[in-house]
């Protein structure tokens, strides 16, 4: 979804300049604690590419009163 070498056709869900180069979980998941989101990385694989394996959740409402974080 953030690959600025996919194309829309491959994946990609935003815009080339708003894309990352080649972005691995680790570091989805290093800049998604540096704004103070808590990621899960889990283990998914995708149908249409086999190779990449993985997700990051983050839960994006506060537990306790449903409110946006």
């Amino acid at each position: 979804y953030l690959d600025s070498k996919a194309s829309l056709a491959d994946g990609r869900r935003i815009a080339v300049e708003h894309a990352a180069e080649s972005p691995t979980l680790q570091e989805i998941a290093e800049v998604l604690e540096h704004l103070g989101y808590t990621p899960a990385l889990e283990d998914k694989r995708y149908p249409r590419n086999a190779l990449a394996r993985g997700r990051v959740r983050v839960n994006l409402k506060d537990a306790p009163t449903g409110e946006l974080t």
